[in-house]
């Protein structure tokens, strides 16, 4: 019995087992992910500013462009901020097609995901005011946090006319590799 069982453990065990066909297809396809990784980072460093700046001018400009108080701009910050990483998200989701709403309805994870995400803003926002630390918007403060928040979408379309050289633009300067931790 101590054999048999010896046996089942050795049989099982993923040491002895040889490699799946797709390990090594997922290897060779290294340089290819490289690739689209790079394009991936200079493309949506283009759209990752945008969170950046509006949020910067709502701090230094925002009450006296909207005439709100200190606790409703904080407000607008947060909530353009959080709308920003939102609908960023869409463009993020195809990085090489144009139209990044293609097929989206056939997406469940990713339109729940958003909907939740949006939902649980709205909800802290305009009901959890005091866990939150928010003040209630008004339609029209809605409307220019998601307006704002919008304008990841035509940059992002945009920057998908720019050309990707295969060779990333950094390898042209003679550093060492950096390490980011």
């Amino acid at each position: 019995m101590g054999e048999s069982h010896n046996g089942y453990i050795r049989g099982t065990s993923s040491c002895n087992r040889k490699p799946h066909q797709r390990t090594h297809e997922k290897e060779a396809g290294w340089p290819k992910r490289a690739a689209h990784h790079q394009r991936y980072v200079e493309k949506s460093s283009c759209t990752s500013p945008v969170p950046d700046i509006s949020s910067l001018t709502l701090h230094f400009k925002g009450e006296d462009i909207f005439h709100v108080s200190k606790k409703v701009n904080e407000t607008l910050i947060f909530n353009t901020f959080v709308l920003c990483q939102v609908l960023n998200e869409f463009n993020a989701r195809k990085m090489e097609k144009k139209n990044v709403f293609e097929g989206i309805h056939k997406n469940k994870l990713f339109m729940g995901i958003i909907g939740i995400t949006v939902v649980l803003q709205v909800v802290m926002v305009e009901f959890l005011n005091k866990f939150a630390d928010t003040e209630r918007l008004n339609w029209r403060q809605w409307a220019v946090c998601i307006a704002i928040s919008a304008a990841s979408w035509p940059i992002g379309f945009l920057v998908k006319f720019i050309p990707v050289p295969e060779r990333p633009w950094f390898s042209y300067l003679k550093l060492k590799r950096l390490m980011f931790i």
